[in-house]
């Protein structure tokens, strides 16, 4: 998603914010200044007690609205009720003096907060992808707030102009109108994101919403939104039962409430300003747990308060005051947007109804509890506000508890998430001659396929005749012989023994070796030169049967021909078997070859692919050691081959992971800048692919080192996810490895595995966790430094060659000298054959000399 793109949706839902920041304002002002001024802070447990009850009933109506209609669609009808209710209860205010509808009021408006922001929330997770969720809802939930603080300013005014209360209820119907209205252009701009229902992502049936609702993620936001409504409540109570008691005229109350809601709101946007930085910075631990814990210490202040100077002090009201408004603020700014990332860790079709289901019955079944609690506390106990302080900070510290099982939880559901199998296992019969072609096909492609016919053979009732057929003389490709016979092992091993002695003879003669070799008998020439044939043999049998011959041999002719026979291209498993005999061998032979200055790379990565798998410390030394080589395309081979063999908890994991990632971080730094220096220009095209190039291999190498320290298979799935062109599977990719790699090694490598082209901003993040001397910031001097590489920085002859062809389209000061340096250069490299290539370029006349 482009910049431009994002900055729409962003708009478009920020303006819905603001209207129902308006909506809400003008509901919750008069209500409560006639509403207490009437009943006092006494009938609020009844309020409570009603909103759990409308609450329980509206949320499953509601989330079996969003999966069977879209969100424009359920919110025509839910905006129309609301308007024509408000309406309502004004005439019945203004006619009537039934002060009794203020209590529908205050029903009304944690209903349509909840419902508010399922909407807005439930289009932002479509339109956003959950890192942008992260950055952006800040800024989305800003526009509720600007939305809340314009009703606070602008209600003591209308109240001076209208005289009654009751009269500032008659323009809410207005904003209905517009909060609809935006709904329906944003719909219009995005409509197959908007327009229509989610369906579940496997074909599948449709989950029950009471199948969803058992999950653990599920049930652990349930716990998580349920604390936390219940905390924000009984602060909210605290506030309005201390204003209660300082003010008595419904006038004042409505004021007070007016100015506490500009205090309010003044502090929401200025934390909302930095929200979205301290979420990318720390993450969702952050968001979830801050809110409790400093709720609980300013509420533990107001008590202190209250009880050296007695709850009527202005001590105790300007703490509950400071822990509402630092409620408000927390909730807004990291609270609201790490829950509704949460709810991105879970299939798409699944989402709405879970959000839907969590919203609207763990807020008002909170909001009952706190009625409930109110009314035992104060009718049952006579306690008063010390007591209700008390069970606060009771209730904020089951919060924390359960926003440390929300992140483990989420932790969790996005591996699994990243995880989940495209299709589902199907059974299959091979009974007609379409499948048997599909199979043929399958045999013949490459070893993907054979694998997937081989496992569909399997699964047949005579996958023994069948695999037996394949293994015969010239009835499939090698390897599907190969992998064939490695099934047939598994399925009917006594079948084994019964394949012709024809495709046995030179693997029996070739094992007769190894067994000479054993006895220490000398190895004749005519056996060396079999053993060397074998090596190429187009059976993978015979062919690893010869690799184990001269792998036990193991002198230096005999190492050179396994080395040869890596570098031609072949499989390298029959190697790699080898090797698992003699490990102390091939330790031997790999540091023999990674520390030698002149080995060239493709042979070496060959070699290290050979790796076996097997926890031999000779190998992990020798890994380790050259973990950090000067090839970084080596050095990717060695991490990845390191990770198979080291140990499981083995220190040095993580130690080779920390080095690797600051040493690469500090490559991706010069990198990243000397793209921005490059600049997009047609001359320079050829050099800015080839630092992006880099660029992706340093990323490869970042995550490469991450399965040393990670879950192997949820990093090679982001790793497929992040190259897959899916923007939105990137940003689950990231997401995940963000909340499950070592916080020690997170601010290192996410900046690296950012797939945006924004170079400035990645400058400025990598710029904040390494420090790099000397970057060139002209680019005659980057031309140059990638050219002569003096302190070995690029390491890569193709960007030197690059450097120099674009100083010579450019005409560049520096390109004679370059030049000059590039003729210089051995004649079998790319900046030689460049250099020459500018020569001959310079020496041709022009079209105008020519004639």
């Amino acid at each position: 998603m482009t910049t431009d793109r994002l900055r729409s949706p962003v708009t478009l839902l920020a303006a819905q914010g603001v209207a129902l920041g308006l909506l809400c304002g003008f509901v919750i002002i008069p209500a409560s200044g006639i509403f207490l001024a009437r009943y006092g802070s006494e009938g609020l447990p009844f309020v409570y007690l009603v909103v759990a009850l409308a609450g329980g009933l509206m949320a499953p109506l509601m989330a079996h609205a969003l999966r069977r209609w879209s969100l424009a669609s359920v919110c025509v009808p839910v905006l129309a009720i609301t308007a024509a209710l408000v309406t309502a209860v004004w005439l019945g205010l203004e006619l009537a003096d039934a002060a009794w509808l203020s209590f529908v009021l205050q029903v009304l408006f944690p209903l349509l907060l909840q419902v508010g922001f399922v909407f807005i929330g439930g289009q932002a997770g479509r339109l956003l992808t959950v890192r942008q969720m992260k950055e952006q809802f800040p800024r989305i939930v800003s526009g509720f707030v600007i939305g809340f603080f314009l009703s606070g300013v602008l209600a003591p005014p209308l109240l001076a102009v209208v005289g009654a209360t009751e009269r500032l209820l008659a323009g809410t119907s207005i904003f209905a109108i517009v909060l609809l209205a935006l709904v329906l252009q944003t719909r219009r701009v995005f409509p197959a994101e908007l327009g229509a229902v989610d369906e579940p992502q496997d074909d599948g049936p449709r989950q029950p919403l009471r199948n969803l609702a058992t999950g653990r993620l599920v049930m652990v936001l349930l716990g998580y939104q349920l604390m936390s409504m219940l905390g924000t409540q009984l602060v909210d109570f605290l506030v309005y039962d201390r204003a209660a008691a300082r003010f008595t005229t419904s006038e004042d109350l409505a004021r007070f409430t007016s100015v506490f809601t500009i205090a309010l709101n003044v502090s929401d946007l200025l934390f909302l300003t930095i929200a979205g930085l301290l979420l990318r910075r720390f993450g969702m631990r952050l968001g979830l747990i801050a809110n409790p814990a400093i709720v609980s210490a300013l509420v533990i202040i107001g008590v202190a308060s209250g009880g050296a100077l007695g709850v009527g002090s202005l001590a105790m009201f300007i703490a509950v005051c400071g822990a509402r408004i630092t409620d408000i603020s927390l909730t807004d700014g990291t609270t609201r947007t790490s829950i509704n990332t949460a709810y991105q860790a879970l299939p798409p079709d699944q989402r709405l109804g879970v959000q839907a289901t969590v919203e609207g019955i763990g807020g008002p079944v909170a909001i009952g509890i706190t009625g409930l609690l109110l009314l035992v506390i104060q009718r049952g106990f006579g306690g008063g506000p010390l007591v209700v302080s008390g069970v606060t900070v009771a209730v904020c510290l089951l919060w924390m508890l359960s926003a440390s099982s929300v992140y483990r939880q989420y932790q969790t559901s996005l591996r699994d998430n990243l995880r989940r199998r495209a299709l589902k296992p199907a059974e299959l019969l091979i009974a007609d001659d379409a499948t048997t072609a599909v199979l043929q096909r399958l045999l013949d492609g490459d070893a993907t396929d054979i694998v997937v016919a081989l496992e569909l053979i399997a699964a047949q009732p005579d996958a023994s005749d069948r695999l037996s057929s394949l293994f015969a003389h010239g009835a499939a490709a090698p390897l599907a012989r190969s992998l064939a016979l490695q099934k047939l092992t598994l399925v009917d091993p006594q079948r084994v023994a019964a394949l012709g002695a024809d495709e046995a003879d030179p693997i029996v003669g070739l094992a007769g070796v190894i067994a000479d070799v054993g006895d220490e008998k000398k190895v004749a020439e005519p056996i060396r030169l079999h053993i060397t044939r074998s090596l190429a043999h187009t059976d993978p049998d015979v062919r690893a049967a010869g690799f184990r011959a001269a792998v036990s041999i193991g002198d230096e002719p005999m190492m050179a021909s396994v080395l040869g026979e890596l570098a031609s291209g072949r499989p390298f498993s029959a190697a790699a078997d080898a090797w698992i005999e003699r490990p102390q061998r091939y330790a031997s032979l790999l540091d023999r070859q990674l520390s030698d200055p002149l080995a060239a790379a493709v042979p070496l990565v060959r070699l290290i692919r050979s790796c076996p798998k097997i926890h031999a410390s000779a190998v992990v030394e020798v890994l380790i050691r050259h973990a950090e080589h000067k090839d970084r395309d080596v050095g990717l081979a060695v991490l990845r081959a390191l990770d198979r063999v080291a140990p499981a908890g083995d220190g040095c994991r993580l130690k080779v992971a920390s080095t690797t990632i600051r040493t690469d971080a500090v490559h991706s730094l010069r990198f990243v800048h000397a793209i921005g220096v490059v600049g997009g220009i047609h001359e320079t095209h050829a050099l800015g692919e080839a630092l992006r190039d880099e660029l992706l291999l340093l990323r490869r190498r970042t995550l490469a080192s991450l399965t040393l320290v990670g879950d192997r298979a949820t990093v090679h799935r982001a790793a497929q996810l992040l190259d897959g062109g899916d923007e939105r599977a990137a940003a689950l990719a990231l997401e995940t490895l963000e909340v499950t790699v070592p916080d020690s090694l997170r601010t290192l490598c996410m900046p690296m595995l950012q797939p945006n082209n924004d170079h400035r901003r990645r400058v400025r993040t990598l710029s904040k966790v390494v420090s790099v001397t000397s970057i060139p910031d002209a680019l005659d001097d980057l031309l140059t430094d990638l050219t002569e590489d003096g302190d070995d920085i690029w390491r890569r002859p193709w960007l030197r060659a690059c450097a120099l062809h674009a100083a010579v389209l450019l005409g560049r000061p520096v390109a004679d000298r370059l030049v000059a340096l590039g003729a210089g250069m051995p004649e079998d490299s790319a900046a030689y054959e460049t250099a020459m290539w500018a020569r001959s370029r310079s020496s041709t006349p022009e079209p105008d000399a020519q004639r």
